[in-house]
């Protein structure tokens, strides 16, 4: 018997382990044994994640509801061929069964100021959904709860433009918000501090020159150094080969 919820009427809380198990199941992505032990240790694995969670000192107002996609790929379960069921595999069943279009974020393809301008980091962290793009007069949204109603209300408040919603794994979302926010927070620290003063501004490229004669910006500045740092990390996480920064006249 299916589990699916009628999208008329769902909420929220109908995203469980149970619906996501009938998913797999029915796609032969799961083994009965399999789909046995997700609901039997459910809260085993949402325990240890949540100790995960704590023991990285997220602030708890940083922190996410864990969702069961979470907890059915922390499972480590892999298909009769092999194929490891990770938190994209289930995504994609749930967007196969729902009817929406499941989207691997392509992290050089994210348009910062967009995903900024549209929500705040508290938003988007505690929702867990990120503006990707604009497509056709549309902002593309990715969320991981198709159910949740009152989030999907929320979004369409939050921007004049229509909104397309797709699916993606709650990891790929966090980790964009962490990168995105993150570096752009720092640029915006490291231009309050270095371009408020009418010797040196940084938001004028054409004044840089004038820093070289003051200490105005030092290596161990923590702003710059934090820019710095998510910049390479992104692009070592891309296995990208070359950085190209583009320089505009007034940012």
């Amino acid at each position: 018997m299916s589990a699916r919820p009628d999208l008329r009427t769902a909420h929220a809380a109908d995203f469980t382990m149970a619906y996501l198990v009938d998913v797999l199941r029915r796609e032969q992505l799961l083994s009965e044994e399999q789909a046995r032990r997700a609901i039997e240790q459910e809260s085993l694995i949402r325990a240890r994640l949540l100790r995960a969670i704590e023991q990285a000192g997220t602030p708890r107002g940083q922190r996410q509801q864990v969702e069961p996609t979470e907890i059915l790929a922390a499972f480590e379960f892999h298909t009769a061929n092999g194929r490891p069921v990770s938190e994209d595999v289930v995504m994609q069943a749930v967007a196969r069964d729902v009817g929406m279009t499941f989207e691997k974020p392509d992290p050089l393809k994210l348009d910062m100021e967009l995903i900024t301008r549209t929500m705040t980091r508290p938003f988007a962290r505690h929702n867990s959904c990120v503006p990707l793009r604009k497509e056709q007069g549309a902002v593309v949204i990715a969320i991981v709860n198709p159910f949740n109603r009152m989030l999907i209300e929320q979004l369409h408040h939050l921007t004049t433009l229509e909104i397309k919603l797709v699916l993606s794994a709650k990891s790929d979302i966090q980790r964009i918000i962490t990168e995105v926010y993150g570096f752009r927070s720092s640029v915006a620290a490291a231009e309050q501090k270095h371009g408020g003063s009418t010797s040196a501004d940084i938001g004028n490229l054409e004044q840089l020159t004038s820093l070289s004669s003051l200490d105005g910006l030092e290596a161990t500045d923590r702003p710059v150094v934090n820019a710095v740092e998510y910049l390479l990390h992104y692009a070592l996480d891309q296995r990208a080969s070359d950085i190209h920064i583009e320089p505009k006249r007034e940012r």
